[in-house]
């Protein structure tokens, strides 16, 4: 949920800088508006704080879940608010514009002081919450003495608080920042190079030369990211040993290239796998420290497939190609609907109210569908670790396998460990990762079925070919509407640069 709360902070000062806004006119003065956005935050910092620590006081005395509910639910709620706060500061207040005039229109250094207070929101959140964690971490480090498990000393409140940051909040910024500091760079060249006269304001070749070093930056940005995260995170090579042989094998024996097998060092927070890279030169396959010291070599075997079936099945692309298409097209079937219902005045008070509603509707559609096809792939590629160890290979296809008990159960208890040890409910339903029983019982329903006939093979290739009809059609309108835009009467050539 954090990284879609980033997402849409970021777009909203994008939306801010094309214009949309709820006032032609700043409503109070730069001042005012300045004390209202900082303290509409600390409002909600000192509220989320309040009541967790009242929280974390009657956990001292009993544990419950009921009331672990309840906090996740604080948390979520002061992240909304976060989100409110924002959108008033820069659609009502001009928060963005305000910021510019005291510092200038500077390479993305602006919308990233715009930022500040609302990612200081985001990780008061969590130091609010630690009191919470601790409490459940010694729970947690009493029953493994017990058990005779291994045991991570409890981090501290600025340990927790930093891995917070660096695997939920800068996992998305850092690729985030270098897109659109990129773009703004980019802009500011085009920009010179045609008051210079050296490329044509209003010319295809100018245009075609803008959208292609564009892509270009976003390409590169995907490529270099990977690595970057692995140093931001707490990561070293998974040393030689019978394990990352194995692993090795499983990844050559799928065709799936990697640059480095890493542990992912978490102080024992999480139980967890991730692939990082679209490129095999660049890709980083992760196992977090507790998921190694905790789980047998067979689950091991089996959330490692499940990583390298999103590879296979090359989820990261499709999910980026149908978050997109979902957004435009979700916004421009709000903005049609829109226009049909009213005929608001260009850069007026209802113009903005139209935009915005068009925005934040169009985001929460496609922020679901993205939610839902999340989902779908997390399935699939559950299925795809069934797949793996019931003897499908790249080379041989899966022809005349079916799917083991041994292959789905490896899967099941290796999903059954992750829930146990990372404390999680497993009715507890994620919004890209759906509960855990769910997909224990949909690889339960692979047993003995066909390894090439899978139902959530089918309806993934469904759903993929959908993405792409909703992209191509999302590209048909975007292409009409600015079509209606050159063919007014009235209208001026805009110049693609321009600010």
């Amino acid at each position: 949920m954090i990284h879609a709360i980033i997402i849409i902070l970021v777009l909203m000062l994008y939306l801010r800088d094309s214009g949309v806004t709820l006032a032609a006119e700043p409503l109070v003065s730069p001042t005012i508006a300045t004390a209202l956005t900082l303290g509409a935050f600390a409002f909600v910092i000192i509220q989320t704080h309040l009541v967790l620590a009242l929280f974390a006081r009657s956990i001292n005395r009993r544990v419950s879940t009921k009331l672990l509910i309840w906090a996740d639910r604080v948390l979520l709620g002061s992240r909304v608010l976060t989100l409110i706060v924002q959108a008033g500061a820069v659609f009502a207040l001009a928060w963005l514009d305000l910021i510019r005039r005291q510092i200038g229109d500077l390479v993305f250094l602006d919308e990233l002081v715009a930022l500040t207070p609302a990612l200081l929101t985001l990780a008061a959140g969590w130091i609010a919450y630690y009191p919470l964690e601790r409490r459940l971490r010694e729970m947690v480090q009493i029953r493994a003495v017990e058990l005779g498990e291994h045991v991570y000393p409890v981090p501290t409140r600025t340990q927790f608080l930093m891995d917070n940051v660096r695997h939920h909040m800068l996992i998305i910024l850092i690729p985030i920042s270098l897109i659109l500091a990129w773009a703004e760079a980019l802009n500011f060249l085009f920009m010179e190079l045609v008051e210079r006269g050296l490329l044509a304001s209003t010319s295809t070749q100018t245009e075609s030369l803008y959208i292609a070093a564009n892509l270009a930056g976003v390409l590169l940005v995907f490529i270099v990211t990977p690595g970057l995260i692995a140093r931001v995170w707490s990561t070293v090579p998974l040393p030689a040993g019978e394990l990352r042989d194995k692993l090795l094998a499983l990844c050559a024996a799928q065709g799936v290239r990697c640059r480095k097998l890493l542990i992912w060092r978490t102080h024992g927070l999480m139980i967890n796998g991730a692939v990082m890279g679209l490129l095999g030169r660049f890709r980083f396959i992760l196992l977090t420290d507790a998921l190694l010291d905790s789980l047998p070599t067979e689950q091991i075997e089996a959330v490692m497939a499940h990583e390298v079936g999103h590879v296979r099945r090359h989820h990261l692309p499709w999910l980026m190609l149908s978050l997109i298409a979902a957004l435009s097209l979700a916004y421009f079937g709000v903005v049609a609907l829109s226009d049909l219902a009213m005929s608001p005045t260009p850069g007026g008070t209802l113009s903005g109210l139209v935009d915005l509603s068009a925005f934040f509707s169009a985001t929460i559609a496609a922020l679901f569908i993205f939610g839902f096809i999340s989902r779908l792939f997390e399935r699939q590629a559950d299925a795809f670790a069934a797949q793996h160890l019931s003897g499908m290979t790249r080379a041989n296809h899966g022809r005349d396998l079916t799917v083991t008990p041994e292959g789905a159960l490896a899967m099941i208890h290796a999903l059954e460990s992750v829930a146990r040890l990372n404390r999680i409910p497993k009715r507890k339903f994620t919004w890209r990762h759906g509960s855990i029983s769910r997909r224990q019982s949909a690889l339960a329903r692979t047993i003995h079925k066909p390894v090439r006939a899978l139902p959530i093979d089918r309806a993934v290739r469904r759903t993929k070919l959908l993405s792409l009809v909703a992209l191509l059609a999302a590209i048909g309108f975007a292409w009409l509407d600015a079509r209606a835009a050159t063919e007014q009467p009235q209208a001026t050539q805009v110049v693609l640069v321009a600010e």
